[in-house]
């Protein structure tokens, strides 16, 4: 569906190699976690998926059209993102205006505006707020609106830029809940860009950068078995895994899975007859 071939890429006025000959393909229905520290070049990935800047060398692809000027309307047409802050994303005075928005630009018909726009937030379990002013919405609400806005669009792909990064815990594990039903359910493939390790656990695949160069294609459970990638790339080892872990050393049995949360965790430990 999205491929990668050979891609680099510079900033204007700079001779910093942002980007160095990175390669990866994913595909429809794919969740995919681009993983790195600040500097590694995960943002910029996701600027060169949007069209925002243009590639220096190589060649990306969406559904084989190349990236090119006459295929710019369709690339744009369908990749959505969502960013760190929903506060920067709102331009309408209420949440059904918002949405409203996007789908103006695109020349929907008006009459099929309220039912896509009823749709989307039956999606996100916001229906009830489609009167409210974003002022008057949580945190985790307003995010859920602007995945709303995102999806209205009817995008192939959607892209979360940190897009959980600002939200308390549960929030963010009801958001990230959120979009893997969407995921699933509307078939929709799903790039999420983070540095936080704890988000892969809902990811099919990881994209793993580090100063621009693309480390390795994996998964969360490669990922959290290999302590010492973590570390060797600065990443936080997640607070939950480091307790499964020495749990699993304790009782010398490992019975926890990757995707256990700790509600999970704490009832399997429960069930056990632990003895010194």
């Amino acid at each position: 569906m999205l491929k990668f071939e050979d891609v680099s890429f510079t900033y204007p006025n700079t001779n910093i190699e942002v980007l160095k000959n990175i390669s990866f393909e994913i595909s429809k229905g794919e969740w995919v976690s681009i993983l790195g520290n600040n500097g590694s070049g995960k943002s910029t990935i996701a600027k060169l998926i949007t069209a925002q800047y243009e590639k220096n060398s190589g060649q990306i692809c969406l559904d084989n059209k190349i990236y090119s000027r006459e295929n710019l309307e369709y690339i744009r047409n369908n990749i959505a993102i969502v960013f760190q802050n929903p506060d920067n994303q709102f331009v309408g005075a209420t949440v059904e205006e918002d949405i409203a928005f996007g789908l103006e630009n695109r020349n929907i018909d008006s009459k099929l505006m309220d039912k896509i726009i009823s749709e989307v937030l039956d999606v996100v379990d916001m229906k009830d707020f489609r009167k409210k002013e974003p002022k008057d919405l949580s945190g985790g609400q307003k995010q859920r609106v602007a995945i709303a806005s995102a999806l209205a669009l009817k995008p192939k792909i959607l892209i979360l830029d940190e897009a959980s990064s600002m939200l308390d815990p549960e929030a963010r594990e009801k958001i990230l809940k959120y979009l893997k039903k969407i995921n699933v359910n509307h078939n929709i493939t799903i790039i999420s860009i983070s540095h936080d390790v704890e988000e892969l656990v809902y990811s099919d695949s990881v994209i793993l950068m580090n100063n621009g160069a693309l480390i390795q294609k994996t998964n969360a459970a490669e990922i959290f078995k290999n302590i010492n990638l973590l570390k060797k790339y600065s990443l936080k080892i997640p607070f939950l895994y480091r307790l499964k872990q020495d749990l699993s050393k304790y009782i010398n049995n490992n019975i926890f899975d990757v995707n256990d949360n700790m509600e999970v965790t704490i009832s399997k430990l429960c069930k056990l007859n632990l003895t010194r």
